[in-house]
């Protein structure tokens, strides 16, 4: 070897050797860890505040995530960071200008809870950005993103269960039916459960995993017990699907997923006390849907609160209303007095979210998000030959917005979005 070559490969590896750049890349490998265990925990964060009825250690939970999260985030994708900066400063603007200058008194807390709204939006940008610019520096790989889900999927339906046999939390409705456990929100937690049944099953049947059908079988029982319309209804689509069109082998499938409802259906039968909150459940569904139109049962009876809403902005009169939007905490308000909702709470959120993001931040912002999912949709498909989880989940996850929201403006739900948009995003590799 030459003189010159020797120093030119003492020079390469002394560039290598960049003491700098090793610690740069520890801290993120450091903020990588932190970012993927609260996301893994983000179910154990809610029940752990819901069990010591103190909603602030969730609440710092998720500070500290949306923390590391836009920490990445400004180190490795500069323009994405401002972007996020700028519409975070355009949500204070927005929520400063529609409570200055409308009926409703500005304060500290119908600001705050302005903010708190718009930050739930912007939580699931948050984390797909994040996640994506860590996989595009080599530092996060879809496996990781997977064991996410794969850790909540254990986790969740034990905690739930647990619960349940020790007697510990609440029903999920007034007339008893159904058991929410301890955790804070029905429809978070019912959105969470939903997502890692998928996951499970998908593990179960596309991934071809077998011990995969104990946490399937888990998070089937959480959700039957859990007591909702939405949940039932789900997870009967999902287990349609699953065994109608996931995998080759479709009489095993449906043997696999008949002996599995089977030992469902026994168990509920046998156990006297899954038996009876299973039954108020299916009695208080029959109830409702013998009452209501289809459409009104689907949708809750939500219908006569988007009317509502459309009589608010169309008594208005301010074209700027429709483009812009009149500010979460505004809006909201307005809809709570006009629907006699204040002795219960200062908002009244219509629970369809492509509404409640329509009427709060207007066309525009509802176009922009609604675009960005369209977008990854096109790539879920891309990739839903190897990976249908992410299609699957992703489409639950629109759709229970749509029609039953909770999913933009609930902190887990929005957490659990940007994680199925961000392994959509790692898994597909551009080829359709």
């Amino acid at each position: 070897m030459t003189e010159t070559k020797v120093v030119e490969t003492a020079a390469c590896n002394l560039v290598a050797f960049n003491p700098t750049r090793i610690r740069w890349r520890y801290n993120l490998i450091s903020l990588r860890n932190l970012i993927l265990v609260l996301l893994g925990a983000t179910v154990f964060f809610d029940f752990i505040a819901g069990l010591l009825k103190a909603s602030v250690i969730s609440q710092f939970a998720r500070a500290l995530l949306l923390a590391a999260l836009l920490y990445v985030i400004m180190r490795l994708d500069v323009k994405k960071f401002s972007f996020i900066t700028a519409l975070f400063g355009l949500i204070v603007l927005n929520s400063f200008i529609t409570q200055a200058f409308s009926g409703t008194s500005l304060s500290w807390n119908s600001f705050f809870y302005d903010i708190s709204a718009g930050l739930k939006i912007l939580l699931f940008y948050c984390v797909y950005s994040a996640l994506t610019a860590l996989n595009r520096k080599g530092l996060l790989d879809g496996k990781q993103i997977e064991a996410v889900f794969g850790f909540a999927a254990i986790y969740t339906p034990l905690l739930y269960l647990m619960t349940l046999f020790l007697g510990v939390g609440i029903a999920s409705y007034s007339n008893g039916s159904g058991f929410k456990s301890v955790f804070l929100s029905l429809n978070s937690i019912n959105i969470a459960m939903l997502v890692l049944f998928i996951y499970s099953l998908d593990k179960v049947f596309s991934s071809r995993d077998r011990k995969w059908g104990v946490p399937a079988a888990l998070n089937l029982v959480s959700l039957l017990l859990l007591g909702t319309k939405s949940s039932l209804l789900f997870a009967l689509v999902v287990i349609a699907y699953y065994s109608l069109f996931a995998g080759e082998n479709r009489i095993k499938r449906l043997f696999v997923i008949g002996c599995a409802c089977v030992a469902v259906v026994l168990a509920f039968s046998s156990i006297s006390f899954l038996r009876d909150s299973f039954t108020s459940t299916l009695e208080r569904q029959a109830y409702l849907f013998e009452t209501r139109s289809l459409f009104d049962y689907l949708t809750s009876g939500r219908a006569w609160m988007l009317e509502a809403a459309m009589d608010i902005r169309l008594s208005g009169g301010n074209p700027l209303n429709l483009l812009l939007g009149s500010g979460y905490y505004t809006f909201h308000h307005e809809l709570a007095v006009a629907s006699d909702y204040l002795s219960t709470n200062a908002v009244r959120p219509i629970e369809f979210d492509w509404a409640d993001l329509l009427f709060s931040y207007g066309i525009i912002a509802t176009a922009v998000v609604y675009g960005f999912i369209a977008s990854i949709i096109h790539k879920a498909f891309c990739i839903s030959g190897e990976k249908p989880f992410y299609l699957i989940a992703l489409v639950v996850l629109v759709v229970f917005g749509c029609f039953g929201g909770h999913v933009f403006f609930e902190a887990i739900s929005s957490t659990y979005l940007g994680m199925v948009l961000a392994g959509i995003k790692v898994f597909d590799d551009s080829s359709c």
